[in-house]
């Protein structure tokens, strides 16, 4: 788990752990995001096993049994930064920040000395930032997500046309219970899925600052999703092929990785 330093400031960003008192549930709920009915009825479901705990700024490779990470390479992103700050008695301080950064692994399965996939991604994210003086030591921060991409391919032989991820989320529409825009797709060749991400919490029907998870669709029907609130789930469909299920894994593993260094509720550069 990713920890920091306590202050003496008040924050109105709600912790992952408070977030779930609050928000009326816990954050290995099986509804953290609003799902079809297909993925209700016996879905093939892949959890993590091991937390995602980021250690001198790099991430460890987690579990999802009985799939494993493996070459697991994130190096430390770059970036643009714009600061201002009002000095005195007003104090208030603002930042926005635009990140970017890669990150690669292999996925196998246990078992297996071979490799199902190799992974290859590029990230960016968007935030502002600021705070406001409070009573006596105290002070107000804020914080608004703003666009984001997640680019990946999936190869799965070294001669084989690679399956290829795009995720991009808009503006908000509002700081506070905001809708965000949101596309993308997974495909390969003539087989393309939708991909279409929600910041709903469907436990208490509200919108968080974050996504909650990602749905895929084929023709209208849900094929898969990928639960992203800690600790995190893959739900497919029991039809889906077997090769096409590690698919699936392996495009959640890169949405987990994406979403601990870029997440704006627990990621290290969302914060």
């Amino acid at each position: 788990m990713i920890t920091r330093a306590r202050t003496r400031s008040f924050s109105i960003r709600v912790r992952p752990a408070l977030a779930a008192l609050l928000l009326g549930g816990c954050l290995g709920c099986a509804a953290t995001m609003p799902l079809p009915p297909e993925l209700t009825r016996d879905p093939v479901v892949v959890k993590i096993s091991s937390s995602r705990v980021i250690v001198l700024n790099k991430l460890r490779p987690f579990r999802i049994d009985p799939y494993r990470l493996m070459d697991l390479v994130t190096p430390w992103p770059g970036g643009q930064e714009r600061r201002f700050s009002v000095g005195g008695s007003l104090g208030f301080a603002w930042e926005k920040a635009q990140l970017r950064g890669t990150f690669s692994f292999r996925l196998e399965k246990e078992g297996s000395e071979a490799a199902l996939h190799g992974v290859v991604c590029e990230w960016r994210v968007e935030k502002t930032s600021g705070a406001f003086p409070g009573p006596g030591a105290s002070s107000v921060s804020f914080r608004i997500p703003f666009p984001s991409f997640l680019v990946c391919e999936f190869t799965e032989a070294p001669d084989a046309e690679p399956w290829r991820l795009e995720l991009w989320t808009g503006f908000p529409s509002n700081p506070f219970a905001p809708k965000f825009e949101s596309r993308g797709a997974l495909f390969c060749a003539d087989v393309r899925y939708e991909a279409d991400s929600t910041n709903v919490i469907e436990s208490v029907g509200l919108r968080a600052q974050y996504m909650t998870g990602t749905l895929f669709t084929r023709d209208g029907q849900a094929v898969a999703a990928v639960e992203r609130i800690l600790p995190g789930r893959i739900l497919i469909q029991p039809s889906v092929s077997p090769a096409e299920q590690s698919l699936f894994v392996a495009v959640g593993a890169a949405i987990f990785v994406y979403d601990s260094f870029a997440s704006p509720l627990y990621g290290l550069y969302g914060r």
